[in-house]
């Protein structure tokens, strides 16, 4: 707030600035309750997180993936289009012509997992779908756009990152992935939201596969001569990006927007009044298990200069301070934006669209035999 304060220096400007931030506030807190509804639990389900949670912790500490989180991920085999379903189509509602990849996946979480056999059982979410837009103008340059919760359908996502925009204005290729339990692989009706959600195990298993997921796109993308590739990601796409920042080889800039960026703290907010002290138990316990999908435990491969963040300044959905700031400083406090608005209204910003053009623009600081 006194962010905002500092920002709004005039009265003129302090009275309009002020019912445009409640406004974006209100709409944030309206997403966030319904959201806590659709992810109640009830009192036998938070009693089996809890049991998988203890179950988990004694595993991670066995197989030494607490020591060494980044050893909890497997390398992913290359995508073979073979192997694949592609189909290349006009989306009206984005206005872009899309060549669409659907193959498996090929995830599954470790042996002996908690969880394990319930995830593999989401039929829908084996199979893994990206969508490619290709620049009028040949170009080498790509930015892999990845959606938030609830998303991963064309229209939505297109308009989202304003594809149309990046390809025609910017000059750049889109890789459009969805992410686990997301768009045309939910598991269940559109309104039920699974991923994130306060089960603890699905949570990991979701972040490790969109890990899985992203590398495969990126190893994709370099096969077909990609000279630079950027991951833009909002809200949970923000959190995959900033974990793809420190386990996604390859990545050349990350642009974590309105992110999410620990998962104790999502989960803490999200808690339902059912079975609340049960779960606080798992949740404190669960700190144990996250570090391989914590972007704030893991030290980033790609370089500071080529790192941004921006948030709202009234964000409700994933409070700046708590989220966005303390991965800002994790990454060494790299170029931000803090715009004055909420989580929900990041698409309408005009500070959001000049910050996230500044950092498409901007040359990539390390050459590529610098990468790893």
């Amino acid at each position: 707030m006194d962010d905002l304060l500092r920002l709004l220096t005039c009265p003129a400007r302090r009275v309009v600035g002020t019912a445009r931030m409640t406004a974006h506030a209100v709409a944030d807190a309206a997403v966030v309750a319904v959201g806590v509804r659709l992810h109640s639990f009830r009192d036998l389900e938070v009693l089996r997180v809890r049991r998988e949670v203890r179950a988990a912790v004694q595993l991670f500490e066995d197989r030494g993936w607490t020591a060494e989180p980044r050893s909890y991920h497997r390398d992913p085999p290359p995508i073979d289009l073979g192997d694949a379903d592609v189909s290349f189509e006009y989306s009206r509602g984005s206005g872009v012509e899309m060549e669409r990849i659907e193959l498996d996946s090929g995830y599954e979480p470790n042996a002996r997992e908690p969880g394990r056999t319930r995830w593999m059982a989401y039929e829908r979410n084996r199979r893994f779908h990206l969508r490619l837009v290709a620049a009028p103008d040949p170009t080498d340059d790509w930015v892999i756009c990845v959606h938030g919760t609830g998303m991963g359908f064309d229209t939505v996502d297109s308009r989202a990152f304003d594809v149309r925009r990046l390809t025609r204005e910017l000059g750049l290729n889109v890789a459009l992935p969805v992410l686990p339990l997301s768009g045309p692989r939910k598991s269940t009706g559109l309104h039920n939201l699974q991923f994130p959600t306060n089960d603890q195990m699905d949570s990991i298993h979701g972040l490790a596969q969109a890990v899985w997921e992203l590398r495969r796109t990126v190893d994709h993308l370099r096969e077909r001569g990609a000279a630079t590739i950027t991951v833009h990601g909002i809200s949970l796409g923000g959190y995959v990006a900033a974990l793809a920042a420190s386990l996604v080889p390859g990545v050349d800039r990350v642009i974590a927007g309105v992110p999410a960026s620990s998962l104790h703290l999502l989960f803490e907010e999200r808690l339902d009044p059912v079975g609340d002290a049960l779960h606080h138990e798992s949740l404190s316990v669960g700190r144990r298990i996250h570090g391989p999908v914590d972007p704030l435990l893991l030290e980033p491969i790609v370089p500071v200069d080529d790192l941004f963040v921006y948030a709202g300044l009234v964000d409700r959905m994933a409070p700046r301070r708590y989220h966005a700031v303390p991965l800002w400083d994790h990454w060494g406090r790299p170029a931000h934006c803090w715009y004055p608005g909420g989580h929900v209204g990041f698409a309408r910003s005009p500070h959001v669209r000049r910050f996230v053009t500044a950092a498409l623009t901007t040359p990539i600081s390390a050459a590529p035999a610098q990468r790893l």
